[in-house]
């Protein structure tokens, strides 16, 4: 909650290993989706101010295209070799922008692109995240609109795959039960991650830090 709350992501990060040790992914899986809507109904408010909404219109969209195709792969690819791969993309990726960053995000072109992209490695590895977070940061965004942009652009795909966990019987009643158990040590987070954003996020340090967790969760997949 305090990584979410400050950021605008990384929660799934922190908790999707821990969960999946403690419960494994049948339930691990379905209790993050449901924990991370929990956590974005939250910053909803503040980020329905800051969000670059037209941007999210062709990101969210194109997100949804994605999915089906990332599902196939998921299918169709050895789980180890897709992992490996999709960790090397976003590690270039972070390397990339590191080192030359942009001034202007990129158009509707590039939001094409990033949502399909995001929504192909949220169903080829459940992690949606890290193509959208490095459009965002690699145009001339101030950290509040990164921040806002990413919390609704993530309630959006929770949402999505609450909906799908419920149809196909995995968010179940004992997924809810653990949520109600940690919803209020996560809010509680969330809360102190806001504070502590709204007291200091220079734009040097809000993109110093998003690259490192961004860059954390390619190394994650290229090493585990």
């Amino acid at each position: 909650g305090l990584v979410r709350g400050f950021s605008g992501f990384g929660s799934a990060m922190v908790l999707s290993p821990s969960l999946a040790w403690l419960y494994g992914p049948q339930v691990g899986v379905p209790l993050l989706l449901l924990l991370d809507l929990v956590v974005a109904l939250q910053m909803m408010p503040d980020a329905l101010k800051t969000g670059h909404k037209k941007t999210l219109r062709t990101l969210c969209p194109a997100a949804l295209v994605g999915l089906p195709i990332g599902i196939w792969a998921l299918d169709v690819m050895p789980a180890e070799v897709l992992q490996r791969t999709i960790a090397a993309v976003v590690l270039l990726a972070v390397v990339v922008m590191a080192m030359k960053p942009r001034r202007e995000m990129p158009g509707t072109g590039g939001a094409l692109i990033a949502g399909a992209l995001s929504g192909i490695t949220n169903g080829a590895s459940g992690m949606a995240g890290p193509p959208v977070i490095l459009f965002f940061l690699s145009g001339g965004n101030t950290p509040a609109t990164i921040r806002g942009s990413l919390s609704l652009f993530f309630l959006f795909t929770d949402l999505i795959g609450c909906i799908g966990l419920i149809i196909v019987g995995k968010l179940t009643l004992q997924v809810a039960a653990l949520a109600v158990l940690m919803v209020i040590p996560l809010a509680i987070g969330t809360l102190l991650g806001t504070v502590l954003f709204n007291r200091g996020a220079s734009p040097a340090l809000y993109k110093g830090l998003a690259l490192v967790i961004v860059g954390a969760v390619g190394v994650m997949g290229l090493i585990l």
